[in-house]
């Protein structure tokens, strides 16, 4: 089993994170970050969330934008730093 890229500190909520990020996350975008968060591969996470591997990166790119960074690492680094 995989362990979180941060350890145990728990994902926030999707309202916790778009008030503080303050952006708007759709309910998929948020799942697709939360399993990033828990350190899975994009293949994973399609398997996990049961879309295709082209529709996970669709919603990495979108959340990219929102978060404005340009990487999974600066994406995660982002959100470790609202909480």
């Amino acid at each position: 089993m995989r362990h979180s890229v941060f350890g145990k500190k728990l994902f926030p909520s999707r309202e916790k994170l778009d008030d503080q990020a303050g952006i708007s996350l759709t309910k998929q975008e948020y799942m697709v970050l939360e399993e990033m968060w828990k350190g899975h591969k994009n293949k994973e996470i399609a398997e996990n969330i049961g879309l295709s591997v082209n529709t996970i990166k669709t919603h990495i790119s979108n959340i990219y934008l929102k978060l404005d960074v340009h990487n999974r690492g600066a994406a995660l680094a982002k959100i470790r730093s609202l909480m």
